[in-house]
């Protein structure tokens, strides 16, 4: 696209290695908060072991350990829908949905996430942490979305980018 075009720029590709570093997040804070609690104690060989995962039961208090597994839990979540995520941006693209529609789907889905990330961390009370759930759902409708127009496009006979 030429400087000069008054097109606005696609910027939902970039969204897919976007949201994979907001997967990678929870992770890193929760594996930084038992550093700090286990005196720098962490079995990098095998961190998913029984035996390390037992030992962090024992050593940890338990809103460090919590804090660690919501941070998994968040990430863990991230990965099963890092796939929804990315194929109906890679759909999106290829039917050439409205490049409004592919950046604000993308962009509320990564805004959605980024809060859903925030609320699994710091919600520890069961009741508020279902909106959490609401929240998943809003971001999963962004990608179903995409998705669903995209299949539109494609069923009418519209463009493939291939």
């Amino acid at each position: 696209m030429s400087a000069l075009s008054s097109s606005p720029t696609n910027y939902s590709i970039y969204a897919i290695p976007a949201f994979y570093v907001l997967v990678l997040l929870p992770q890193a804070l929760g594996t930084f908060a038992i550093l700090r609690a286990n005196n720098y104690n962490f079995d990098n060989a095998n961190p998913r072991g029984q035996n390390f995962q037992s030992s962090l039961r024992k050593s940890l208090p338990k809103s460090t350990l919590a804090f660690y597994e919501r941070a998994n839990a968040a990430h863990n979540n991230g990965w099963e829908n890092f796939i929804l995520f990315t194929a109906a941006v890679i759909c999106g693209n290829l039917a050439r949905l409205d490049v409004g529609t592919l950046n604000g789907a993308a962009g509320a889905f990564l805004a959605l996430r980024t809060l859903y990330v925030g609320v699994y961390l710091g919600v520890e009370r069961r009741k508020l942490a279902w909106s959490r759930t609401g929240i998943w759902a809003a971001g999963a409708g962004c990608c179903l979305y995409l998705l669903a127009e995209a299949g539109r496009v494609v069923a009418s006979g519209g463009p493939l980018a291939v």
